[in-house]
């Protein structure tokens, strides 16, 4: 049956679409369902990696902010980065953990703030590592100020469930840094299908068209290499077994 698990988790990861720091921060944001708030809280900017950049020294003091829950410090802080270092490495970046952190502070001119943040990183760096982020932030603002009673975002939330019933999925070897058979993925477009209908009838179809795609097995070392490149700061911290 681990098959079968591998499948629904595959499945799972890349219906939400996003990518990098992401893809740890958006596991942990999305495992709790319903415990959005306190998923969320766990996400962290990566570890400064731009030495001799003017705006490091911010960043840092940004980071620090965040690790210690105190968003509107952190907000501030984080605003900074492009407004007075707009060459900055971290600029980019920064307009979205500034979104991300005044999201977290909550009411409502916080949250119109942090679109207009996330609104302009889309302008100035379309190309921003953390585009794929910021949309998710974007769609749970929005319904959050709709939730509130905002008419605005109550239409905009209205458009994006008619837009996503009409897109069709994307495929996973799009948006993965990592190798996807193609068999695996077809079975994965198959469980990312809108259409009942088109999806397995249930977790034995599942596990049945499983056991015809060959995948390598995921041992220690693998684990281990994986964890240590996508998160090195806290590798580091990490005891070696």
């Amino acid at each position: 049956m681990d098959r079968m698990w591998l499948g629904l988790a595959f499945a799972g990861l890349m219906a939400l679409g996003n990518r990098g720091k992401p893809v740890l921060a958006t596991l942990q944001e999305h495992a709790a369902g319903a415990q959005d708030s306190a998923a969320a809280a766990e996400a962290r900017p990566p570890a400064p990696w731009l030495q001799g950049d003017p705006a490091d020294s911010v960043y840092r003091a940004a980071r620090a902010a965040l690790d210690r829950r105190d968003y509107r410090q952190a907000a501030e802080l984080f605003a900074q980065v492009p407004a007075r270092f707009p060459r900055s490495g971290y600029a980019a970046d920064a307009y979205y953990w500034r979104a991300f952190s005044l999201y977290r502070v909550g009411g409502t001119p916080q949250l119109r703030a942090a679109l207009a943040a996330l609104d302009t990183q889309r302008e100035r760096f379309p190309k921003a590592a953390t585009k794929g982020d910021a949309k998710a932030l974007t769609s749970r603002i929005q319904g959050e100020l709709a939730r509130q009673g905002d008419p605005t975002a109550t239409r905009q939330v209205i458009m994006d469930a008619a837009d996503a019933g009409r897109t069709p999925p994307v495929p996973p070897s799009e948006i993965s840094e990592l190798p996807i058979p193609k068999e695996l993925e077809a079975i994965l477009m198959t469980c990312l299908e809108k259409d009942p209908a088109k999806r397995p009838a249930s977790a034995l179809d599942l596990d049945a068209q499983l056991t015809h795609v060959r995948v390598e097995q995921w041992t220690q070392n693998r684990a281990r290499a994986w964890w240590e490149t996508h998160v090195p700061d806290l590798a580091v911290r990490s005891p070696r077994v």
